[in-house]
């Protein structure tokens, strides 16, 4: 199951690949005369891994994207599903649909202080709020691993770029 859903993710990443050194945007003789670096080529890499126990299994997808700036992008996808095929919500895996929203927010507004003590760099406190609103945590990817919910935050869910994965 979801085998389907990763080919089109990957396909959709391929095709959207727009580079500054696209052969009809910009030559190399442009890139030497504009001064712009090597790093600036474009490259996609994109890594597939996947979690299974006799219930269910997780698809994780994840990119990282340079388009020509200064940095890449990173993203990841993930899709879990049953064993009879059916694709599962987050609020698939629990009982009471009331209450888990709000432990899985304090849980993850307790890992990102963790990581913020970690690592003085990252600075979540103007978004922390945001960013585990239990609105946001059902449009987060997520796998399921042997002992835990994965969630897979990325730039798009407000965070800078050089934080990457946050799990």
């Amino acid at each position: 199951a979801g085998v389907a859903q990763t080919e089109k993710f990957v396909r959709d990443e391929i095709d959207q690949l727009w580079c500054a050194n696209d052969d009809e945007k910009l030559t190399e003789a442009d890139v030497k005369e504009k001064g712009m670096l090597e790093m600036y080529k474009c490259s996609l890499d994109i890594k597939y891994s996947f979690t299974h126990n006799n219930k269910l299994i997780s698809h994780k997808i994840s990119e990282y994207g340079m388009y020509g700036g200064t940095h890449g992008i990173y993203n990841a996808e993930a899709f879990t599903y049953d064993t009879n095929g059916r694709k599962l919500a987050l609020s698939d895996l629990f009982y009471d649909s009331n209450t888990y929203k709000k432990v899985l927010s304090d849980k993850l507004k307790n890992r990102f202080k963790e990581l913020q003590k970690q690592n003085k760099d990252y600075n979540f406190d103007s978004i922390l709020n945001d960013i585990t609103s239990e609105a946001v945590i059902e449009s987060v990817p997520f796998i399921i691993t042997p002992n835990s919910i994965t969630f897979l935050f990325s730039e798009t869910h407000g965070l800078g770029y050089g934080v990457g994965e946050v799990e």
